[in-house]
């Protein structure tokens, strides 16, 4: 990942930049159980038609992980190694820690934007999620921007 990122600071003009989205953590999607908690606690506030009687197992991933070895291999570095790269960088975090594991097939299979009950309870999980990364946890997204002055 070093030289990956080395090699695009070097290939920028003075004056370039790198715009990159980011999952940044946990590698190899090893979640805590605290986040396994979480997850299952959002999960418990859809509707059962959109997956609220299923819990998050990491087996879940488990077919992502093996078909790629790659897939979210030092992802809790890329932070680190960006901002010791490039010159300036700015990072905004949006989340998804909770979001992108809570919504699950069910959801995608069955959500109705039509249906009143689905969209409040997905505004539920936004607030939810929003509430924690506020107060306890970080975030698993970032969107940077690394920027090469000279």
């Amino acid at each position: 990942m070093e030289v990956c990122i080395k090699n695009i600071y070097d290939s920028l003009l003075p004056g370039g930049y790198l715009s990159a989205s980011e999952f940044i953590s946990p590698s190899r999607y090893k979640y805590s159980q605290e986040e396994i908690d979480l997850i299952n606690e959002a999960r418990s506030m859809l509707p059962v038609e959109l997956g609220g009687n299923t819990l998050f197992d990491l087996a879940e991933l488990r077919a992502k992980l093996d078909a790629d070895p790659s897939e979210a291999i030092r992802s809790d570095e890329i932070n680190e190694i960006i901002n010791r790269t490039f010159d300036t960088v700015i990072v905004k975090s949006y989340g998804g820690n909770i979001l992108m594991r809570a919504l699950g097939q069910d959801f995608f299979k069955n959500y109705s934007s039509d249906n009143l009950s689905h969209n409040k309870a997905i505004l539920r999980l936004i607030d939810f999620e929003k509430e924690l990364l506020k107060d306890s946890i970080k975030s698993h997204h970032a969107f940077f921007v690394g920027y090469k002055t000279q």
